[in-house]
Formats: structure tokens, C-alpha cells, sequence
């Protein structure tokens, strides 16, 4: 799989070189997924990714930090941007409590 079928892959968003930019709508389907017991590798590969390409541990990764953010934030979160200026800060402690559930 290259670049050119990751573009055309509707659960990404953008594509490079280094990284997948993924929709937010596959990531709440894939935290949705997981939570209901469905592993990162059949996740993915059932939503076309090659894991041969992306990494099988990516995968795991990605969905690994996708279900912190849900954990703490909701839903919503996949759908407003959070970088840069005004984003609102999670003390750690607080952090690590949600993680650790």
C-alpha cells in the first residue's frame, strides 16, 4: 500500500511520506470498536489498512492513545481541533487517574 491508496482510503484524512492523518469519524468507530472488545489489528485491517505498511504496532498505538483522549475528553474531542493556543490543559494527576481506569 502507498501513498496513493491511503488518499483514497475514506477513513484518512491526510497522507505523507511520514505520517496517516486519520478521520476523526474512524477514530471514534475504532475506540468504539475496541471498547466493545475488537482488537487494533482487525480494527484497522477490517477498515482497509495494510498493517504490513502502517506497522501492527502503529496500529496498537494510534488506538492506544485514540481511547486515553475519549477516556478523558468524549467523543467530541475527535471533532474540535486541540493544537496550538486555548487549549485547555488536564493537570496530570488527573491524567493518570483516567489512564490508569
Amino acid at each position: 500500500m502507498n501513498i496513493k491508496e491511503n488518499e483514497e482510503n475514506p477513513n484518512v484524512a491526510s497522507v505523507s511520506d511520514r505520517s496517516i492523518q486519520y478521520q476523526p469519524s474512524f477514530k471514534i468507530k475504532a475506540v468504539k470498536e475496541n471498547l466493545a472488545g475488537k482488537g487494533p489489528a482487525q480494527i484497522f485491517t477490517e477498515n482497509g489498512f495494510d498493517l504490513e505498511m502502517i506497522g501492527k504496532g502503529k496500529a496498537k498505538s494510534s488506538l492506544m492513545r485514540w481511547k486515553n483522549t475519549y477516556k478523558i475528553y468524549g467523543e467530541q474531542v475527535f471533532l474540535e481541533e486541540r493544537r496550538g493556543k486555548g487549549v485547555q490543559v488536564v493537570p496530570l494527576l488527573t491524567l493518570f487517574q483516567l489512564i490508569k481506569n
